[in-house]
């Protein structure tokens, strides 16, 4: 800001500066910003915001050593190291990146969201009449890693350009440093690409020299030290020194001790590094200090892209997919029983080399390879396995990464009873040129398969299916093989397949096919039942059929057994099942949206928008469902609220088809449960047709099937009583399969079924959806609905989870989050207020629970205060994830104890409680813990309901 008048614009009163912390989240500290990832590591983090202003440095007649010694010609930095006096173009100072010695500075209050940063320049700085112009804004938000400066007069920079200086500011030497202070740098590494897994060799801590204020080379020692850790809060004289790591005794800068690297590694820096991969310390952190802080002379100035290097291999793990190659071209490993026979004494063997961590998708994946090692029993009477061959896969020159396969072949002995296989993985490493040795790593073996050579058995058969095309390929190859997307078929349909002797198996041998399918899990789909082949006199093919229950990949195993009771390797056929379900409707509810809720049905439906009543119904910004992430809950979604006075939203068309099976469900958020309520019906103007309600007077969910005369009979299917919650989003729905009623809660059955009498069809092919109530506005709903689905099918057990959840990936493992409580220390009276958007209860302070509004924390004694409401915070029987902040009084806290930091207890349903243990203490006395989630399947006692 170059002038007062800038300085006092209404713009400067608040700066905004873009963020993009996708998936992460974003807290306001006491001095900055930090960022975490869904662990809850810190990945980025800022310090403290400064402005400061162009007021001159105070003079010092104080001889310069740097100037009056210098011996090269070359220009010197300052002494300081600040690296921050501009240049001066018609005597106006263009950088300054921070305060000089004597500058005028303040502290800005900065707010942080996953979108933005906002930095408020402190106003009464910039309206005194003392400040001198131009004034400097830093926000910064140089964010990428840990790098801090320490100053003994009070003055800290979290990331440091260039270069800095550490040790005693040489004022004896040199105008510069304007007044007499201490430097100390202060570095912080987090894991990197290492994991637990990893076997390190060698670390090294370097950090460039750049200038120490001797031009005749007077050396002069500094320490790397191990520190706590630093934050934006970090303020003079930094976190206590845990170790000293190392000293050396240096100069640099003049022609006979030019610029280099200082370089620091010993086991005491390996053993940090160990502990930094094992996560047993989140992030290390170094210092540079001078040995003698109050000597001017062993003042020195380093570069701040000081690194950590560390030399590893990765440790081995356990291969994977170990098997033995069969006729029909798949890998098997089998046990002892169901030995794998073979057609060939030269035994094709595959394993996927792993290491004992898996590494992350752009780290170094390993140098491995595979042993295998082959035993062999002579006869079934042999109490001995003799070894018959090893081999390593596919070599030094040639070794693979993580996940590979590794496929070769070994000889085995013909004539034998049985032979069996295992492997383990080798990591091998060479890093003398960096003096950290050479060697190989061995992991564990895996058990054993078992196989026998029978160049008379069967060989394996082929499969083959019209409506559901595959190829040959084990469930566990990785990767899976690739599947033709051509299937004609889809849940509920039946196809026919075909098994066809092998070639090799030119008689008419084969008596029959054992036939089984699995999904991709292994679980037993159809079989294992054994197939007759035709009657022909070729006898070479054999037919089954397979019903699927569900979309998904299946793989048919298929043994061929001949007359003689010998069998044949198995054969494994995968396919695809298509999802032939399509949306009729779906109803997204945005920001965007005000009297009609588009319709994002997949094909398009001819259902259209729902319409929304003039009255009793209307958007609800930021309380969405389809919240993004943690904390930022309805940022850019909505939902529609009902006021229980009969409002609706209708669809222009009929969305079910009535002699067709269908699945719908939305979700829901009860404002009370006080009066019987409809979320959607279907209904005709006689009131035949199905709804989803809330029964209050039982306290559980209905899906209710209305048919005969004006709807007067009516079969219902029902939660269990007192399962409803108020104040929690929950899902409901109702799904028909022709046969049946199924009410749904949160993605699965609920308590009971009701069978649909031929009386109840077709139940009203006119009637369009409404949500919120029946068709003339009876029974209201109060609270809010969102995200309803509708599909033009039955959907399986297993399709449900995914859809309702929202989830991104195959199953509901990532799926959406709404953030609906955020209860803050905000409230004067003693509670905690929740500043969600939906406004839930404050938590009532008992036992004499405080609320601090100057920290803003809310304190508890440890003995028997606790904030409490009568309401739940989530349902859940619907998956939900919770988060707390807390300072504890660990010294009254033994190592092995536990305390309850937050908890919801079971009403007749589960309950959940979120504890910390303190598990031991680190090496400068600090506890480290754990968090524990404990969940009961029953009411708590004593006390009733929810906290």
């Amino acid at each position: 800001m170059k002038t007062p008048q800038a300085a006092t614009s209404k713009p400067m009163e608040s700066l905004r500066f873009e963020l993009d912390a996708g998936s992460d989240r974003v807290f306001t500290t006491p001095n900055g910003i930090s960022i975490r990832d869904e662990l809850g590591s810190e990945v980025f983090a800022s310090g403290a915001a400064y402005m400061w202003d162009s007021t001159p440095q105070p003079q010092d007649q104080g001889r310069s050593l740097a100037e009056s010694e210098a011996d090269d010609g070359s220009p010197r930095s300052t002494p300081d190291g600040d690296s921050s006096t501009g240049t001066t173009v018609d005597g106006e100072a263009t950088t300054s990146i921070a305060p000089e010695p004597g500058n005028e500075w303040a502290e800005m209050e900065v707010d942080a969201t996953k979108t933005a940063l906002v930095v408020r320049p402190d106003q009464e700085m910039m309206s005194d009449p003392a400040t001198v112009f131009p004034v400097y804004v830093d926000p910064s938000a140089k964010i990428k890693r840990a790098e801090r400066m320490m100053r003994s007069d009070g003055y800290e920079q979290w990331q440091f350009d260039g270069s800095e200086g550490m040790g005693r500011c040489p004022t004896s030497y040199s105008s510069e440093c304007g007044t007499a202070y201490t430097k100390r740098l202060y570095f912080e590494f987090d894991r990197g690409e290492l994991n637990s897994g990893d076997h390190l060799l060698k670390a090294e801590f370097a950090a460039f020299g750049t200038w120490s204020p001797s031009a005749s080379c007077a050396k002069h020692s500094f320490d790397l030290r191990q520190t706590g850790a630093i934050s934006p809060s970090s303020s003079w004289p930094g976190p206590s020194s845990v170790r000293t790591i190392g000293s050396k005794s240096m100069a640099f800068g003049h022609t006979n001790c030019p610029n280099k690297w200082a370089e620091f590694s010993n086991a005491a820096l390996l053993a940090q590094a160990k502990r930094l991969a094992t996560t047993d310390l989140p992030r290390l952190t170094l210092m540079l200090r001078a040995t003698d802080e109050s000597a001017q002379l062993a003042w020195k100035r380093f570069r701040q892209d000081a690194k950590l290097t560390v030399w590893f291999a990765r440790k081995p793990g356990k291969p994977t997919s170990v098997g033995v190659q069969t006729g029909g071209g798949t890998y098997q490993c089998a046990t002892w029983e169901n030995a794998t026979p073979v057609d060939e004494v030269a035994v094709n063997v595959r394993a996927y080399a792993q290491t004992l961590v898996q590494p992350k998708a752009d780290s170094p994946r390993g140098a491995l390879d595979i042993d295998f090692e082959v035993e062999t029993k002579a006869t079934s009477t042999s109490t001995d396995w003799t070894a018959t061959a090893t081999r390593r896969l596919p070599g030094a020159s040639s070794s693979v990464g993580d996940g590979s396969a590794v496929v070769g072949s070994i000889s085995v002995p013909a004539g034998k009873w049985r032979h069996r296989v295992r492997a383990r993985t080798v990591s091998s490493y060479d890093e003398t040129d960096a003096g950290a040795g050479s060697g190989a790593l061995v992991g564990d073996w895996t058990s054993w398969c078992y196989f026998y050579v029978d160049l008379d058995a069967p060989g394996a058969p082929s499969v083959t299916s019209a409506m559901y095309p595959g190829v040959l390929g084990g469930a566990g190859d990785l990767p899976p093989p690739t599947l033709p997307e051509s299937a004609t078929g889809g849940p509920g349909r039946t196809g026919s397949f075909v098994v066809t002797r092998n070639p090799k198996d030119n008689d008419n041998n084969i008596a029959k096919y054992r036939v089984a399918v699995r999904s991709t899990d292994m679980a037993l789909s159809a079989g294992p039942a054994h197939v007759a082949v035709n009657t022909s006199a070729t006898k070479e093919y054999a037919t089954f059929t397979f019903k699927p229950p569900n979309d998904g990949i299946y793989v048919v195993e298929v043994i061929a057994i001949d007359v003689l009771n010998r069998t044949s390797a198995a054969t494994q056929y995968v396919f695809r099942v298509p999802d032939t379900s399509s949306n009729a409707g779906s109803w997204h509810v945005t920001d965007a949206d005000a009297g009609e809720i588009a319709n994002w049905a997949v094909p398009p439906s001819t259902s259209g928008p729902l319409v929304l009543s003039a009255a009793g119904v209307n958007r609800a910004s930021g309380m969405g469902r389809r919240a993004i992430g943690l904390g930022e809950a309805g940022a850019d979604d909505a939902s529609l609220r009902f006021d229980g006075t009969g409002g609706l939203a209708t669809s222009s068309a009929p969305v079910t088809s009535p002699e067709a099976t269908f699945t719908a469900t939305s979700w829901v958020y009860l404002s009370d449960l006080a009066a019987d309520q409809v979320v959607f019906s279907e209904q005709g103007a006689d009131g035949r047709g199905i709804e989803v309600a809330l029964d209050a007077g039982n306290g559980r969910w209905v899906a209710r099937w209305r048919y005969g005369s004006g709807g007067a009979s009516s079969l219902e299917a029902m939660s269990p009583a007192n399962t409803a919650l108020a104040q929690a989003w929950v899902n409901v729905g109702v799904r028909f399969d022709g046969a049946s009623l199924a009410l749904l809660v949160n993605g699965r059955v609920a308590d009971t079924v009701a069978v649909v009498p031929a009386a109840a069809l077709p139940f009203q092919s006119t009637a369009r959806l409404r949500v919120g109530g029946r068709a003339g506005g009876e029974r209201p709903f109060k609270g809010f609905v969102d995200e309803i689905m509708v599909w033009n099918s039955a959907l399986a057990d297993e399709q449900l989870g995914p859809r309702v959840f929202m989830a991104d990936g195959p199953d509901a493992s990532s799926s959406r989050m709404a953030l609906v409580r955020r209860w803050e220390a905000t409230d004067a009276a003693g509670g905690l207020v929740d500043l969600s958007s939906y406004g839930g209860p404050t938590l009532a302070s008992i036992g004499g629970a405080v609320v601090d509004l100057t920290e803003g924390v809310a304190v508890l004694d440890g003995i028997n205060d606790v904030f409490s409401t009568a309401n739940p915070a989530v349902d859940p029987t619907a998956g939900f994830t919770v988060a707390a902040t807390f300072r504890m009084d660990w010294l009254n806290l033994a190592i092995g104890e536990s305390m309850r930091v937050m908890g919801q207890r079971g009403s007749g349903g589960p309950g959940w409680a979120l504890w910390y243990t303190r598990l031991a203490d680190d090496d400068a006395g600090v506890p480290r813990g754990g968090m524990v989630i404990r969940t009961v399947v029953a009411a708590w006692n004593p006390g009733p309901g929810p906290t």
